[in-house]
């Protein structure tokens, strides 16, 4: 009986460390269009990011090829794609990845030209959902292997 006990709380443990592990996704930011001045206006890339479920912890890749930069900023500068007060430096050199640390809404431009004016910007903003569930998952299974443990 025992045994089992301790094969359960391995078992436990396994799966606790794998949610961890699986908790983090990589995001490739407009897919196979990559980052690019996209055909249909800025919609692609609202869409593209409609379409995500981000996380705190993911990874936002920027990849693309020709003459684009990578200009985080506040939403004023989003909404006038300026990058004159970018925060940071502006990246040149492809591929970005840019880690998400929180919810807070995180705010990207291309610096080039019109481009940004084109639609080349995009908004990303983790939902508190998936980690907050992660967590929670993580508290029970810490609990029931506190529990077991205790029996052994």
């Amino acid at each position: 009986m025992a045994s089992q006990k301790m094969v359960l709380f391995g078992y436990l443990m396994v799966a606790a460390a794998l949610l961890i592990g699986a908790t983090a996704d990589t995001h490739t930011v407009g897919n196979s269009l990559g980052w690019t001045v996209p055909p249909a206006g800025s919609v692609a890339y609202k869409t593209w990011a409609g379409t995500r479920d981000f996380a705190a912890g993911d990874t936002v890749v920027f990849q693309w090829s020709n003459t684009h930069t990578v200009a985080q900023v506040n939403q004023s500068g989003y909404d006038a794609c300026s990058a004159t007060n970018a925060i940071g430096e502006i990246h040149t050199s492809s591929p970005y990845n840019f880690t998400i640390a929180s919810t807070d809404p995180y705010y990207f431009i291309c610096s080039i030209d019109n481009h940004c004016k084109l639609g080349m910007k995009v908004k990303i903003q983790a939902g508190a959902a998936s980690s907050l569930n992660a967590s929670a998952f993580f508290t029970i299974l810490v609990a029931l292997a506190t529990y077991f443990s205790s029996l052994v």
